[in-house]
């Protein structure tokens, strides 16, 4: 079942601000492009989901001094853009973290 999800779109992280939740689901090597991406979106409440292959996922970011917390965490997720203003999620909707990851007060 298809199901719009209204997004604001910007591909200026200068035109971004503070928002409560960021999924990064970059390659590692990543990391340093999306950095403009991730102060800019980032605040003391702010949760970064580091979603990616591997271990040691929120050691990648840490060297950003990110202000909120940061989550590693493994994706059992599927999606495509089909087009530049369109994703499609195909199948999957489990997104997991660390056994004692204390939720966000």
């Amino acid at each position: 079942m298809a199901r719009p999800l209204p997004a604001r779109i910007t591909a200026d992280p200068e035109t971004a601000g503070e928002v409560d939740w960021v999924l990064l689901a970059t390659k590692a090597y990543q990391i340093p492009g999306a950095a403009p991406w991730l102060t800019r979106l980032s605040g003391p409440r702010t949760v970064v989901v580091v979603v990616q292959n591997g271990i040691d996922h929120a050691d990648r970011v840490a060297p950003l001094g990110l202000p909120g917390r940061v989550l590693p965490a493994i994706a059992y997720i599927s999606a495509q853009r089909d087009a530049p203003d369109k994703v499609v999620h195909t199948f999957g909707d489990r997104l997991t973290v660390p056994r004692g990851c204390p939720p966000r007060t």
